[in-house]
């Protein structure tokens, strides 16, 4: 997934033509939601991307061991995601995103060559660094603010009305408790109303 012979600086979508989307899970794992999540793409036969947080994943090496054996992709999500990094001093800031990328790696064994940065943030120093060490930044096409509120099926098929070919869709594994219920209902529904429209889930 995300691998270019010349990586853009910025990614948002996947210039394809293929009727295929990028699902996309943030700032897990998460020891509730995170499995069942698994559980569900497994039921429905789709493959997703973790942008997972270093520490997290060190608390839960057990699910970013499942993600890869299940077939996902595992990327950096940051070590901590604290937004304090994008306010450091240049040489900080990249500390910071190179030793989440070999902290990733340690854990995966496989080499990290995109980040996604936390929330998105986008500042002219980490853009800069993206391109000085060919880190292309992954954002998204689609997203639903689930984190933060209840994800909701009018809001999916509404989404899913609008997906075209190598659309990215930001979605989080980890969900408060209260939501965790509402997000699997709604994930279900999203996935089958995309595969009902023809497209694929690529990794």
């Amino acid at each position: 997934m995300f691998s270019f012979k010349r990586s853009p600086l910025l990614i948002r979508k996947i210039n394809t033509n293929k009727a295929e989307i990028y699902l996309t899970f943030d700032d897990g794992p998460d020891a509730q939601c995170t499995p069942a999540v698994l559980d569900l793409l497994r039921e429905e036969g789709a493959l997703g991307t973790f942008f997972v947080i270093g520490d997290r994943a060190r608390k839960y090496p057990a699910l970013v061991e499942r993600m890869i054996h299940e077939g996902h992709s595992v990327f950096s999500h940051s070590i901590d995601h604290r937004y304090r990094h994008y306010f450091r001093s240049r040489a900080g800031l990249k500390t910071w995103l190179t030793e989440s990328l070999r902290d990733l790696e340690a854990q995966t064994k496989s080499q990290q060559k995109v980040f996604r940065p936390p929330a998105g943030v986008l500042t002219p120093p980490l853009m800069s660094l993206s391109q000085e060490l060919g880190i292309p930044l992954i954002l998204w096409t689609h997203r639903f603010y689930d984190s933060t509120r209840p994800w909701i099926e009018s809001a999916a098929h509404k989404s899913a009305l609008k997906i075209r070919p190598g659309d990215i869709v930001l979605l989080h594994d980890s969900q408060k408790s209260q939501n965790c219920s509402i997000f699997l209902k709604t994930l279900r529904f999203y996935l089958q109303d995309v595969k009902k429209r023809g497209f694929l889930f690529q990794i």
